[in-house]
């Protein structure tokens, strides 16, 4: 009968699938165990009991759901947080915050079915909390018992040109075609013209506007109906139109902005033709006199007075020509003022007036009317002046082209004739297709052309047309306007042609913008498209990411300003960029060398030209990394990897960069374990550094997963964790006195027969117990604190005060918030019990032949412990631990070395089933021994 020794002291594999029993010859097979329950592998090799959980307190509704996240600013100041329904609790330093011994509660909008979907980003010692049914708040830590929490107000937000979506109910004539579009109620306006309706699957654009409640529409998509009820259509875009903004800013000031655009088939407002034929409308103010009387001010005078005249409203003018009719003498006239002039005297036998002087104003030049335009012959002490009045409506803007030739000429526009009120007087250059534009104050505008050369001018195709555009509408106020790269908010409706706004960023010029050339937006965050479920610091910006609405959209705030969104050229200005590749939502947004961020049909990186930052005057490099796709599980960055969960949920991926092929590679660290997660799901992924690297992994089934995960040591081994109970939630933060760090739990039990659910951590000082007290002072024989056990049967460890080493009690129900102990003891804790479990995988001899069909039998089998209490036992058989020289009245001592036991049964696997039920440590290094070897 052959014999081998077959030795376990490594199990860096962990836990495997029991599809991995066919690869014997897999190296990690030697290294693996079939089954490690409650018990943590080290990086050393062996196997750890896990760490027991003290209970900390009771969740304010405990029979709904909570959820527990970290808020670590530094080691000193690192707590948990409760969020339950509509309420949010706070722990630290292993004890729940309380003021009075009243918990410091803050009251939440978020109800118990929108926990597990809140992404928490925190910077210093502010959170921004999203969820994509909520806008984006901010929980600021005044101190440990001061923590507001208010809905973030960016200013300006995020933007999007969204179009609208009327709450009027439109008809078509047809699905498909040239049809007519009618509104149940006045809607349309003149820049809707050329705007696309979309409703469902149908397409199509605005190609006529009869009226208010009818227009033409040209089919692009079919639509499924002719009936488009009220908000079930969107008109895309902007209002089809110019835009005139009256100033540039500066930031903060108020300005308008007018809608322009020549109305389509609106009359020519200039009636042309040729004087004393028929002409009506023009009126000709060159030559002539102007005015005449008699000076009536002092002799000897410099100047014209006449008491009797209104020379302003005779229309006289500097450069006329004024003539002292009784000596003869001439000048030109230099200021004019109700009652008198000034000139200068061009000679004569009086360089003066005298008292009783007769005078007269004339002008020297001359104009014409022709078809469609004028010549205008400018005197040598005069001007020619033409003018035409409009019929106008107060309030309306109008546009006046013109060609000029010959030499430049003046234009102003008035609300009276010969005045400039509306447009003052301005030099228009030779050359083609010359425009002014003027808002009329009344019924009637002037028009006046003036040339005051002594040459002459030709001014043609004179026309003059409505140019205000209907376009703005109330519900535009609070939307925001991108133009000539600036920001404006607006404030106020005035008219469909024009709005006030506020400048929130000024803008490079007043000039009046073309169709297209700006945008009218309103928040990408609303109540329709919902808000961003992620959000993440990166590169100095505070990053939101995908939004029902926008699914995989991401916004960045402007560089070093986190709640400022504008956009614009420069490369510190807010961005916004979608994932065109993307789809579905983002689950996640990690903030590494590169943005990543996961999608359901993969992981993508995001990153600026040229591997450098990301900037607003330049499109990012947006590339999907590998195919597999991710889940709602928030991923994590280890070192130089990201681990993720994959898209259902039983995967956990490992993302790094290869540098030798330069791409991304994502490991299945799941794969030889696969079984742990073959019907339940990850929903919490977490990573404890030290002192043992642990991810933990919270399954859908409340079973703890965890793996001792150790990239450079090459170590990865899965266990998994149960306790009497279902884990609903777990946190990680620093230990706040040791070099270690610290998992929370939210656990719902049943106690007495009552759901109820307690937020613990996992306390090295206990083992064996979960939910548990304990004490370090000396106590009679019995242990309280455990009200919130009361009916629950429990185990307990204690020293005796009689002794130094630990000893336990039996299963006893706890009665009046307490259990009795045998004797006093000097440290104590009780909790409910769990169990050790470590299974070996069927022994095989490497570089031999298969022993996998035959029957084993160990001999001489051993284990190799290392501070280790009682309770251990293989197979079923207990492991002697207490000497006979050790004092009744005392606990056993931990033992820390072998233990060896007689040969086992005859058995087909030859499988070790290691069991640890006692609450005290338990440490296996090592255990083998012979194995003989018999018949197939």
């Amino acid at each position: 009968m052959p014999r081998t020794v077959q030795v376990y002291g490594n199990f860096s594999a962990g836990e495997l699938s029991p599809l991995m029993r066919g690869r014997t010859d897999f190296v990690r097979y030697q290294h693996g165990a079939a089954r490690i329950e409650n018990a943590l592998v080290l990086l050393q090799g062996g196997v750890q009991k896990r760490p027991g959980t003290r209970y900390v307190a009771t969740a304010k509704r405990p029979d709904l759901p909570v959820r527990l996240e970290a808020f670590v600013f530094r080691s000193a100041d690192a707590l948990v947080l409760e969020f339950g329904h509509e309420y949010l609790r706070f722990y630290k330093n292993d004890a729940q915050i309380q003021v009075a011994g009243t918990p410091i509660e803050v009251a939440t909008p978020y109800a118990v079915a929108d926990l597990f979907a809140l992404r928490l980003n925190q910077k210093n010692d502010v959170v921004y909390i999203t969820h994509p049914r909520y806008a984006p708040r901010k929980l600021q830590r005044e101190s440990d018992v001061s923590w507001p929490l208010s809905t973030i107000t960016p200013n300006p937000p995020p933007t999007t040109e969204a179009g609208i979506q009327p709450a009027v109910r439109v008809t078509l004539s047809a699905t498909v075609g040239t049809v007519t579009c009618t509104a149940s109620e006045a809607f349309w306006v003149a820049s809707d013209l050329q705007r696309e309706l979309h409703a469902g699957v149908g397409r199509g654009v605005l190609t006529g506007i009869t009226d208010a409640t009818v227009a033409t529409l040209q089919i692009l998509d079919g639509f499924s109906t002719t009936s488009l009820a009220a908000g079930a259509w969107t008109l895309d875009g902007s209002p089809v139109a110019q835009l005139k903004p009256s100033d540039v800013g500066p930031a903060g000031a108020l300005i308008t902005l007018a809608l322009r655009q020549v109305q389509p088939g609106a009359p020519d407002l200039v009636t042309n033709g040729t004087f004393g034929s028929g002409l009506t409308g023009w009126s000709n103010y060159s030559g002539g006199v102007v005015a005449s009387g008699t000076h009536t001010g002092a002799a000897n005078s410099a100047v014209l007075i006449d008491s009797a005249a209104a020379f302003t409203t005779a229309g006289v003018l500097p450069t006329q020509l004024l003539v002292n009719s009784t000596d003869g003498s001439s000048g030109q006239v230099a200021g004019v003022a109700p009652t008198q002039i000034t000139l200068v005297l061009a000679g004569g036998t009086d360089n003066d007036f005298d008292t009783g002087d007769a005078y007269s104003i004339t002008q020297t030049g001359s104009a014409s009317a022709l078809s469609g335009g004028c010549t205008l012959f400018g005197g040598t002490a005069g001007i020619a002046w033409i003018e035409q009045a409009l019929a106008t409506v107060a309030g309306q803007t109008y546009r006046v082209t013109f060609d000029v030739s010959g030499n430049p000429v003046s234009v102003q526009v008035g609300s009276t004739s010969r005045g400039a009120d509306l447009l003052a007087e301005l030099s228009y250059p030779v050359g083609g297709q010359r425009a002014l534009v003027f808002t009329a104050t009344g019924a009637t505008s002037y028009l006046q052309v003036r040339n005051n050369q002594n040459a002459q001018a030709s001014v043609n195709n004179i026309a003059a047309r409505l140019y205000g555009a209907g376009g703005w509408r109330t519900s535009d106020v609070g939307k925001y306007v991108y133009v000539h790269g600036g920001l404006v908010r607006l404030i106020g409706y005035v008219s469909p042609e024009l709005v006030t706004a506020q400048v929130l960023d000024p803008l490079s010029t007043a000039d009046e913008a073309a169709a297209g050339a700006w945008t009218l937006e309103q928040e990408s965050w609303n109540a329709t498209d919902l808000y961003p479920a992620l959000s993440r610091f990166h590169e100095q910006r505070l990053l939101f990411a995908s939004s029902p609405g926008f699914p995989q959209t991401v916004w960045g705030s402007v560089s070093g300003d986190f709640e400022n969104f504008t956009r614009g050229s420069l490369a510190d200005k807010a961005f916004e960029y979608t994932l065109a590749e993307a789809e579905g939502l983002l689950y996640w947004m990690l903030p590494s060398e590169q943005l990543m961020l996961g999608a359901e049909n993969g992981p993508f990186r995001m990153v600026g030209d040229g591997d450098g930052p990301i900037v607003a005057s330049s499109p990012p490099l947006v590339r999907r990394i590998v195919d597999q796709g991710t889940g709602p599980v928030e991923a994590l960055r280890v070192g130089l990897s990201v681990l993720f969960v994959q898209r259902q949920g039983s995967k956990l991926r490992e993302l790094t960069f290869q540098q030798a092929s330069y791409t991304f590679e994502a490991r299945d660290l799941s794969s030889l374990s696969g079984h742990l997660l073959t019907t339940r799901r990850v929903t919490e992924l977490l990573y404890a550094p030290e002192p043992l690297p642990l991810l933990w992994a919270v399954g859908s089934d409340g079973v703890l997963l965890g793996v001792t995960y150790d990239r450079p040591e090459q170590v990865l081994a899965w266990h998994q964790h149960t306790t009497q109970g279902i884990v609903e939630s777990a946190a990680v933060i620093p230990h706040p006195t040791a070099n270690a760090y610290q998992t929370w739990l939210a656990v719902q039990r049943t106690i007495g027969g009552q759901v109820t659910r307690f937020i613990e951590v996992l306390d090295d000082a206990i083992v064996g117990v979960d939910a548990a007290v304990r004490t370090d002072e000396p106590t009679l024989a019995m242990l309280g604190g455990l009200a919130h056990l009361e009916g629950a049967q429990v185990r307990a460890a204690f020293v005796p005060a009689t002794g130094t080493h630990w000893a336990t009690t039996p299963l006893q129900t706890v009665t009046g918030g307490e259990i009795s102990l045998p004797v006093a003891s000097t440290r104590a804790y009780a909790g409910l019990p769990y169990r050790m479990v470590l299974e070996t995988l069927p022994p095989e001899i490497p570089g031999a032949p298969s022993i996998q069909l035959q029957k084993k039998r160990w001999d001489r089998l051993f284990v190799r412990l290392y501070a280790t209490g009682i309770g251990l036992a293989i197979n079923g058989q207990p492991l002697p631990f207490r000497r006979t020289a050790q004092a009744m009245d005392d606990g056993v001592p931990f033992l820390t070395g072998d233990i060896q036991l007689p040969h086992l049964g005859w058995s087909l696997d030859g499988t070790l089933t290691l069991t640890h039920d006692e609450p005290l440590p338990c440490t296996v290094l090592m255990l083998g021994g012979d194995v003989s070897i018999g018949d197939q």
